[in-house]
């Protein structure tokens, strides 16, 4: 199977990271322009935030963080969990409704996409913004933005957010969602294709996301 994937930048990467793995045949093409068939993002966040309200919460205290320059994407996330059943996991403990708060961070996804998202500099500057979900007494986190779903700097947040706290990304919602709808033409082998218009760097950072060598003679799109 076949699909694309389209992002303003190389994070989409950390997404079709997690779709190959969960499936080993399927062929990617990494898009900077949306098209009828294409996945961003985006469409991943209503079941991303369905799947935190109904199997992961454990009180309902759930905390969004996002680059403050996405100003409309808590709201969003906050409309679409409206219409969500909630299922709190301990719920004698629980919040009766669930309490969503939104955090912008400044830094933290510019310094994932340059790769830097495991290093001891992007640690010290997370670190007081993940303070900020333990000071709120909150039991989840999630965090939209798909470069977060490296799986290095995933890692790093899980690390620095401690044994309390559920770091939620991407990577563990894109294989919740059935891809058919999505799916083009079927090749012979998996593979992946890259638009022009990603640089030289972002084809570097790709391959690091990827956890992949890239061919010589890489499909640019």
């Amino acid at each position: 199977m076949q699909i694309e994937l389209c992002g303003s930048d190389v994070g989409i990467c950390a997404l079709g990271r997690a779709l190959s793995k969960s499936d080993q045949t399927l062929s990617i093409h990494f898009l900077k322009q949306k098209t009828q068939q294409s996945l961003s993002e985006e469409d991943f966040w209503e079941l991303g935030i369905s799947h935190i309200l109904r199997e992961i919460t454990r009180f309902g205290r759930i905390g969004i963080f996002y680059d403050h320059g996405s100003e409309t994407l808590p709201q969003t996330i906050i409309n679409l969990a409206a219409q969500k059943p909630y299922q709190p996991q301990a719920q004698k403990r629980a919040e009766k409704v669930a309490l969503i708060k939104s955090f912008p961070t400044q830094i933290l996804k510019n310094m994932a996409l340059e790769g830097w998202g495991s290093s001891v500099e992007f640690r010290r500057i997370a670190r007081p913004f993940l303070r900020q979900a333990k000071n709120h007494h909150l039991d989840t986190i999630f965090f939209p933005e798909s470069i977060f779903a490296e799986a290095s700097t995933q890692k790093t947040l899980q690390h620095l957010a401690g044994t309390q706290l559920k770091v939620i990304t991407l990577a563990d919602i894109a294989t919740l969602k059935p891809l058919e709808d999505s799916k083009t033409e079927t090749p012979d082998k998996a593979s992946l294709g890259f638009d022009k218009k990603f640089t030289d760097f972002e084809i570097q950072r790709a391959a690091q996301i990827l956890q992949i060598k890239l061919p010589k003679n890489l499909e640019r799109i």
